[in-house]
């Protein structure tokens, strides 16, 4: 039940860091910089192993300080202090940890932006995409010069404007 519980409360946690890459790549692409949404998720996949190694070594670091048997069978042969730090381990670290990121986020602005931000990326992607429909038009003569005109050989037929547009 404990595993079911923790993964209620750490999941929208763990989705909550794809959303805000999403948010910063457009933040980014508003500022008119590359949005780097491959770089931004590396960096979190990186933050998320070193934290892991670190969160690892405190645990062993805690267990052993307050007295662990690593050969105990039960939790009836471990000592006192060692089960209240696992208790204290799994409940108090966990909630503070919550805690700082909550009060971390109370900084993160980027949501109040973001109904502008979204509006004019909107508007800025209609404007490309008219500049984008002007060139197909301009080039669509040279569309069978480019793909080899064969006299309705398949990559004629095979490769429209369309279809080129989504490569």
């Amino acid at each position: 039940i404990q595993g079911i519980l923790v993964g209620l409360v750490t999941l929208p946690v763990s989705y909550m860091s794809g959303l805000l890459i999403i948010d910063c790549a457009d933040y980014n692409e508003w500022q008119n910089r590359p949005r780097l949404e491959g770089t931004l998720g590396s960096i979190v996949g990186f933050a998320n192993k070193v934290g892991t190694a670190l969160a690892s070594f405190l645990t062993g670091a805690l267990l052993g300080a307050f007295g662990f048997i690593e050969t105990a069978a039960t939790a009836a042969e471990q000592p006192a202090s060692a089960l209240i730090a696992i208790r204290v381990g799994n409940s108090l670290m966990p909630m503070a940890f919550f805690l700082l990121a909550a009060f971390a986020l109370n900084f993160y602005h980027l949501d109040k932006m973001k109904p502008q931000i979204n509006a004019d990326l909107e508007e800025r992607r209609k404007g490309l995409t008219a500049e984008n429909a002007a060139v197909d038009n301009a080039s669509a003569p040279l569309l069978p010069l480019l793909l080899g005109d064969f006299g309705g050989f398949p990559p004629v037929l095979f490769f429209s404007k369309e279809k080129m547009r989504s490569c």
